[in-house]
């Protein structure tokens, strides 16, 4: 994690450059009156100066730790709280209370291996971070994955497993999700699974392994509409 801070100041008017130049009419143009020293200013007009503002920007070397850093005040607001305003940070450096839509395929590098946190966005971005953290927060864990489609966290989920572990899933999931259990993830892994019935809650428990890693379960279930009780 690195910190950068940035100093904003207000730029000078052109007319009080004029002022400051302007000679009065009234005054001699002496070579005394133009060396003559200001008298320090009073206080009360000192502080009318208008102050330096800074802003600090952190930036992370991943997204995990992104994740942690930036969530870790969200765990004890409400539900209500969270959904509004988790990963909806107002922008750092100007201000805007609505994140804007990160729309860069790939992001600076200092040098290779080493960003703030993005590289290239299939990888993850800004915008996709903002979603992740919010479901994080909703959902109370500590890290969230978004995907771009259902098979890609379904496989995503299923490479949690090792080849000792047993995962038990509904024998109603959804079609493409069966057909990769039975054609590609068995076949290939050696990972053992069963496809059972869980509407009845003890059945469920009696297939439950010592190895047993992941319970899969999708309620209702399509197209027999199966709702296992959760």
């Amino acid at each position: 994690m690195a910190k950068y801070q940035l100093k904003l100041k207000s730029p000078k008017s052109s007319q009080s450059s004029k002022k400051s130049k302007k000679i009065s009419k009234s005054q001699p143009t002496t070579a005394s009156t133009l060396g003559e020293k200001k008298a320090p200013l009073s206080k009360s007009k000192a502080s009318k100066k208008k102050p330096t503002i800074t802003k600090t920007v952190v930036i992370y070397k991943n997204q995990s730790d992104m994740m942690i850093e930036q969530d870790k005040d969200w765990k004890k607001k409400g539900f209500a709280t969270k959904a509004i305003r988790a990963g909806q940070n107002p922008d750092p450096i100007h201000g805007g209370v609505i994140p804007a839509m990160d729309l860069s395929s790939t992001f600076q590098q200092f040098y290779p291996g080493e960003h703030s946190g993005f590289d290239y966005t299939r990888c993850g971005n800004p915008t996709v971070m903002n979603l992740q953290r919010n479901l994080c927060a909703m959902e109370g864990g500590n890290y969230a994955l978004a995907c771009n489609a259902g098979l890609a966290a379904v496989i995503s989920v299923l490479s949690l497993l090792g080849p000792d572990d047993h995962l038990l899933c509904i024998d109603d999931v959804y079609g493409g999700t069966q057909r990769y259990l039975r054609d590609v993830f068995g076949p290939q892994t050696n990972i053992a699974f069963d496809m059972i019935d869980m509407q009845d809650v003890k059945f469920v428990r009696k297939n439950i392994k010592k190895n047993t890693k992941i319970i899969w379960i999708e309620a209702p279930t399509n197209p027999t509409m199966k709702y296992p009780d959760i």
